[in-house]
């Protein structure tokens, strides 16, 4: 059985076909084509949520007469909302429904029955079966977070519901693998710049380091026992340790950080403009290309003068 058989996509109007790629609003569960999602970038009912008007499957489902199977409930275990027999997400909360109250038996192509429904997820949670109203402070939904992150919900709303109930430590390869230009292609300013600095001052000195046991050596003598015996390699191997513990306590802690962060923008956007938060979190939080870029370009462009200046010398 076709789930969404002789409903409409609300951006495109056309009907849904059993082989569409089909995702539904999180907090209504409206189904939309992928693509008319990805081009509104949104909801089609957005404005409607959490009113009388708010769209709902029984009041723009073209097949009423469906038979009574169809419309069974299926309690959502996170908000207690009934959903249809065949939902894999929760219609009002957008959490992912238990498996083993998909209870039906449709039949197989061939005739044999199913004896227990075995879901084909097709539907997109942008929230990562956290619910939308999941509060995370006293001020602070889900949502919010969602809207403050920006980019790439899935994956940090389940981490950060983790975090909340205990977790600190949730590790993060990006941050860990490419640390100044995660932080400020995540706009934590901060944090993004005191790193990119201690870059700058790293490969400086270890530019500055070299050249100095060059200089000191003498035609037959070996530079390596040169830079040990004038303290040298010493604050290199330092220098490389500092390094190694700044990426490993942001791979480990970056998750923790960046939910604080999320947090302070959502409460700075609602003292700011409480009647249109959501306008101000969105230009506070999400993603940087620019400054990920300028980041990289900078520390790339800044080690390779500072390699022609001492190559000069």
């Amino acid at each position: 059985m076709f789930f969404y058989e002789g409903q409409s996509c609300p951006v495109c109007g056309k009907r849904f076909a059993e082989t569409d790629d089909i995702v539904t609003c999180p907090v209504c569960g409206a189904p939309h084509h992928r693509a008319c999602w990805q081009a509104d970038g949104h909801c089609h009912f957005e404005s409607a949520h959490g009113t009388p008007e708010q769209w709902s499957r029984t009041a723009n489902t073209a097949t009423e007469d469906a038979p009574q199977s169809t419309r069974a409930e299926n309690l959502c275990p996170h908000c207690g909302a009934p959903n249809v027999q065949y939902a894999e997400f929760c219609g009002r909360c957008g959490g992912a429904l238990n498996a083993s109250e998909w209870q039906s038996t449709p039949p197989h192509q061939n005739g044999t029955p199913y004896h227990e429904y075995t879901p084909f997820r097709t539907g997109f949670d942008p929230l990562g079966g956290v619910a939308h109203n999941e509060p995370f402070d006293e001020d602070v939904t889900a949502e919010d977070l969602a809207v403050s992150v920006g980019a790439n919900t899935m994956y940090y709303l389940p981490r950060f519901q983790k975090i909340r109930d205990g977790r600190a430590v949730q590790w993060n390869w990006a941050a860990f693998l490419i640390t100044p230009y995660w932080l400020l292609y995540r706009k934590q300013y901060v944090s993004g710049v005191l790193v990119s600095l201690f870059y700058l001052v790293y490969f400086a000195l270890n530019y500055l380091v070299f050249h100095m046991s060059g200089a000191l050596s003498i035609t037959d003598a070996d530079p390596f026992m040169v830079s040990y015996e004038a303290g040298y390699l010493p604050v290199l191997f330092l220098l490389s340790i500092a390094m190694l513990v700044i990426h490993l306590l942001f791979g480990l802690f970056a998750n923790y950080l960046y939910l604080h962060t999320c947090k302070k923008r959502v409460r700075t956007a609602k003292e700011t403009d409480p009647a249109d938060f959501r306008t101000t979190l969105k230009s506070l939080g999400g993603v940087s290309l620019v400054w990920g870029a300028v980041s990289y370009f900078g520390i790339n462009l800044f080690t390779t003068i500072i390699q022609m200046v001492f190559t000069s010398l």
